[in-house]
């Protein structure tokens, strides 16, 4: 028996369907992940580092040692960058952050900073659409080197 719960729109970007039955990762997500060796989906839904413990690298380490721990056995690990503090950003009751004066740019910013945050670990975008993913097998860096980039990039920062 095979069930697909619904997973916010990744199941339709990753994964092919038979006759309603998942049947596994679509042709594109293939050609751009070849080394895939499971079906297995490790979503990533959300990261969320209080901001007193924020520009260490935490984000990248935590993620990282997560999928070391959960993703290890994984075809692909996958999330959809998104700025939290843009929650509700399309919603009339929607408030701008303190500060920002053109929420559209911040918004437009703050993703694409997020973006090349995550590509650190060895996130890429899935072609023609919003999430990025990378294949745990081949695709990312040792949780040694994520932390000696982050050292360089904190050092640089002094």
């Amino acid at each position: 028996m095979s069930c697909l719960i619904p997973l916010a729109g990744f199941e339709v970007s990753l994964i092919g369907r038979f006759s309603g039955v998942p049947r596994g990762y679509k042709e594109g997500i293939r050609r751009q992940f070849p080394n895939i060796l499971s079906l297995d989906l490790l979503i990533l839904e959300r990261a969320e580092i209080e901001p007193r413990f924020r520009k260490r690298g935490l984000g990248l380490l935590a993620v990282s040692r997560t999928i070391d721990l959960f993703g290890a056995n994984c075809g692909l690990v996958a999330m959809k960058p998104f700025p939290l503090q843009f929650r509700n950003y399309l919603h009339s009751g929607w408030r701008p952050p303190d500060g920002v004066q053109d929420p559209a740019a911040a918004f437009r910013i703050a993703r694409r900073k997020l973006r090349q945050y995550w590509s650190r670990v060895g996130f890429k975008r899935v072609s023609g659409t919003d999430y990025y993913a990378l294949c745990p097998v081949t695709d990312r860096p040792s949780l040694k080197k994520v932390a000696a980039a982050i050292d360089e990039t904190f050092a640089a920062q002094d």
